[in-house]
């Protein structure tokens, strides 16, 4: 996609920003409904390391973006959340060889 016309937007905050009292989630709810989505994610800087920030990013994408469930489960598909020490080529990797087996495969983030 064109830098100029994103698809999503997602908002990482630190530590920092909640000590000076920003509201962050305000600001965006004001912003909304105006594509494309926005997904905020507060990461604390004194809360674990690189995963836990990780984590809390994905986490943030997955309930801003996932609708509820509406209906039966869907046949032959498999999500893959790959963790922040995997390459570009191993989430490939895992990709493929879900597909090997006849999995369409949805891949976060």
């Amino acid at each position: 996609t064109d830098r100029q016309q994103p698809d999503l937007i997602a908002v990482i905050t630190t530590g920092l920003v909640d000590a000076c009292g920003e509201d962050v989630p305000r600001t965006l709810r004001l912003r909304s409904p105006r594509p494309p989505p926005v997904v905020l994610a507060a990461v604390s800087d004194l809360d674990g390391g690189l995963e836990q920030g990780y984590a809390t990013a994905v986490e943030a994408l997955i309930e801003e973006l996932v609708l509820p469930r509406a209906g039966a489960a869907i046949d032959n598909q498999v999500t893959l959340l790959p963790g922040p020490a995997l390459s570009p080529l191993d989430v490939e990797e895992l990709r493929e060889t879900a597909e090997a087996f006849g999995l369409r495969t949805v891949v976060l983030p």
